[in-house]
């Protein structure tokens, strides 16, 4: 906000609390709003007109709406929502018409819609929408004007639009779409040039774009894509300007193809034709780059894949690029990036291996930077990630004559260039572990002089040996390289102390090992380094065991707890933040490998809760935040691997979901929360291992789609959320193991269901069964 930044930190004494500084040691100062070691958690900050709205807890009021000017004086509670210490939880803050709107719970209304004008006396509740304890659950505060638009459910409409002037008259149901009870599944409200856009179903017109003028008269369809009840099943990508970039279909001609829109009624028009008829298509890694939009258009039938440019007109949009001719090649376009107004990623064609390309949107032209390695030989070292640092894209390339060497680029073919050769001749240095630390670029290297050591660029001299940390040809070959508050930590081997864990301020003399852990030439092996909450927690050996251990914010290093005494290994993993409280696995002889937790101090590390009593292992992993809650597959040795959840309490922590009775369980993984909701990979008894969602609950818990025939499984993998999509890996048996995403277009019904005879059914929750999705290979 201005030149203050705000940040919520725990330095180990006043609990987890808001600190502001002006980016000086002077000028960063705590403000301890709850005294003592309990913190008040801030949370939910916004800044808002001059001063950072946010929820705190005093210890007193519970959470609360308070405001900041960045001065400990002008930081104070704005108003006591919930009398008492249970706390209203505001949140979702947005302006409009020179009010700050939020969510809260008075505990008289439930969660409903509430204003401020920056007074205490100016703060108060909006309208009960549902009236009485109910909550209306306003969602989607968007912004047009002056006028506030949301959804909400007054128990009469179901879930409709709503729009408010900050008056409890002027706080009305903008129009009930799906008349009565029923609700028209609004979704995606975007102000698009100062209209409101969104998506929603009637009887009449099935789910189309509509867009509104904030009057009953003034909501309509924009365009009916679906004639009559159908749907054409509207899907956001883009807002430029005052155009709306969304894919839909008009079902009987045309598949999922682009359309844009200027908000007049009547004023959608169809972009792309990427596939002829109603083949399945797929849009992604839709792009903005100098106000066109760049997309990957699939032809499913074929299946195809094209680079496509737009600048909002029919006449110039088009294929710019073939990536993938043919049903058997793929050119696997990914890490795309806006450099200098292009458009630059890493892909193959029928020609070549992954190389770079650009594409220009203003000269409408696709261009391939270099050709690494002629012929289809990949000449992108998949072992170090790209990543981008100032104006430039650094990758490892190879060539014939410099081996795999660093290389970076500035989107044009003459700045496509070897950055630094490391190892001059054919052998290469090959660059991995590439990680930006502030205004340098770390990565591992190896020389024909010093091994295998830490190297370091700051984008305008070439890379550099950091420093010979084994000293020699031996090379201490840095790893688990991580960013902790502008300093790297790494693990990294010398013969004299064995593999500890170092940490670089870039140079010779501020390289050094920052603990011996496992003193003399013993390796503690650090590993799993995780930067949560202000510390680095990771799992090492001091020669008793491997446990768990953090640096703390003032660099301190020490052991959290010894969890299996002597000179066992508790072996702790799977370090996850949860309620400003680090949650892992550990192993004891006592109690198996179970849940534990910490604070980041000795004293607040303890064991949680042993879920399979005695020494049975309940092996919780795969934890996933979602729905305020903690989600981990755990095995109690009753109910087999199944779906756990916790609040943070032990009496709510609790086997949230028991898909497949029984001592086998559906044996979860890769969970995954996007958009609301969990996704997550089941083995389904009849289906095979296929991709789920849920809403936290066994009923409410169902498989997508059986992407496999029969109970061969498609083993979901890589789950990845981009935007409103989540994308994974799944082999349906025919295209073998390909990229398919998820969009869900709020149908009534899926596109693609899972089978009839599956144990886990369509969930009878009206946010499941309401709903459907599309799936997109």
């Amino acid at each position: 906000m201005g030149n203050t930044l705000f940040f919520a930190a725990d330095d180990g004494v006043h609990g987890r609390e808001l600190w502001v500084t002006d980016g000086t040691v002077v000028g960063t100062e705590l403000f301890d709003l709850n005294p003592g070691g309990a913190g008040s958690s801030p949370s939910a900050m916004t800044a808002i007109g001059g001063l950072l709205y946010f929820t705190a807890n005093d210890g007193t009021n519970g959470s609360e709406l308070w405001t900041s000017d960045g001065t400990l004086g002008g930081t104070s509670m704005l108003a006591d929502i919930w009398t008492g210490s249970s706390g209203s939880f505001p949140g979702n803050f947005t302006a409009a018409g020179g009010l700050i709107y939020f969510v809260a719970n008075n505990g008289a209304t439930g969660s409903e819609l509430f204003a401020t004008d920056g007074t205490t006396g100016g703060t108060g509740l909006v309208k009960d929408i549902w009236v009485g304890g109910s909550t209306s659950k306003p969602t989607q505060l968007t912004a047009v004007g002056s006028s506030l638009y949301f959804i909400a459910n007054n128990g009469l409409t179901g879930n409709e639009v709503w729009i408010s002037n900050g008056t409890d008259l002027g706080t009305t149901v903008l129009l009930d779409i799906a008349p009565g009870t029923a609700t028209s599944i609004p979704d995606n409200l975007l102000n698009v040039g100062g209209v409101l856009h969104f998506t929603a179903k009637s009887s009449t017109n099935g789910l189309e774009m509509w867009k509104t003028d904030g009057t009953a008269g003034g909501t309509a369809v924009i365009a009916e894509i679906a004639t009559g009840s159908l749907s054409s099943n509207p899907s956001p990508l883009a807002v430029i300007g005052n155009k709306l970039y969304f894919t839909a279909s008009d079902v009987t001609t045309e598949g999922q193809e682009v359309w844009v829109t200027d908000s007049t009624v009547g004023g959608a028009t169809q972009l792309s034709s990427i596939s002829a008829g109603t083949g399945a298509i797929s849009v992604e890694n839709a792009t903005p780059v100098n106000g066109n939009l760049a997309f990957l258009g699939t032809d499913q039938t074929v299946p195809e894949t094209g680079l496509w440019f737009t600048d909002g007109t029919p006449g110039n949009t088009s294929k710019l690029m073939n990536l993938d001719p043919g049903p058997t090649a793929g050119s696997n376009p990914f890490f795309f990036a806006d450099l200098n107004g292009k458009l630059v990623y890493i892909a193959s064609d029928e020609f070549t291996g992954r190389e770079l390309w650009i594409t220009d949107p203003s000269a409408g032209t696709t261009t391939r930077l270099s050709d690494l390695m002629p012929g289809t030989t990949n000449s992108i070292y998949t072992g170090a990630i790209p990543v981008v640092m100032g104006n430039y894209l650094y990758f490892a390339g190879q060539t014939s004559a410099n081996g795999i060497e660093l290389w970076r680029t500035d989107g044009t073919v003459g700045g496509t260039t070897l950055w630094t050769d490391i190892v001059p001749g054919t052998t290469g240095s090959t660059p991995t572990e590439l990680t930006v630390v502030g205004s340098r670029l770390f990565f591992a290297a190896f020389h024909t002089s010093f091994g295998r050591e830490l190297w370091a660029t700051d984008g305008i001299n070439p890379a550099a040996l950091v420093k010979d940390i084994a000293s020699g040809t031996t090379g201490s070959n840095p790893s688990n390289l991580v960013d902790f508050g502008g300093r790297l930590y790494f693990s990294a081997t010398v013969s004299t102390t064995g593999t500890e864990l170092y940490l670089s301020t870039g140079t010779s003399g501020g390289t050094f090992i920052s603990k011996d852990i496992n003193p003399g030439s013993g390796s503690s092996n650090p590993s799993k380094l995780t930067f949560l909450n202000g510390n680095l927690y990771f799992s090492a050996n001091s020669g008793s065991g491997t446990e768990p251990w953090v640096v703390n914010n003032t660099g301190t290093v020490f052991q959290l707890a010894d969890i299996n005494p002597g000179s066992g290994n508790s072996n702790p993993q799977n370090f996850t933040l949860f309620k400003n409280v680090v949650y892992f696995s550990a192993f004891d002889p006592t109690n198996g490998t179970e849940l534990w937790r910490t604070d980041g101090k000795v004293a607040g590390t303890a064991l949680f809760m042993d879920i399979a009593p005695g020494n049975f292992s309940s092996s919780p992993r795969n934890f996933e935040v979602a729905f305020n809650k903690l989600h981990f597959v755990a095995d109690d040795s009753i109910h087999g691997d199944e779906i756990w959840s916790t609040n943070g309490t032990v009496g709510g922590t609790v086997l949230a979901m028991d898909l497949i009775p029984g001592l086998t369980g559906s044996s979860p993984s890769n969970l995954k929360f996007h958009d609301g909701r969990l996704y997550m990979q089941v083995q389904d008894p009849l289906l095979g291992s296929e991709l789920a969602i849920s809403d936290g609950t066994a009923d409410g818990t169902s498989i997508i789609a059986d992407l496999a025939v029969l109970d061969a499984g498609s083993s979901p993998n890589s789950l990845i959320s981009i935007g409103t999509d989540l994308y994974f890996t799944a082999n349906d048996g025919y295209s073998g193991a390909e990229l398919w995403k998820v969009t869900w277009l709020t149908n009534t019904a899926p596109v693609l269901d899972s089978s009839g005879d599956a144990e886990l059914t369509p969930s009878a929750e009206d946010d499941l069964s309401n709903v459907g999705t599309t799936i997109e290979e």
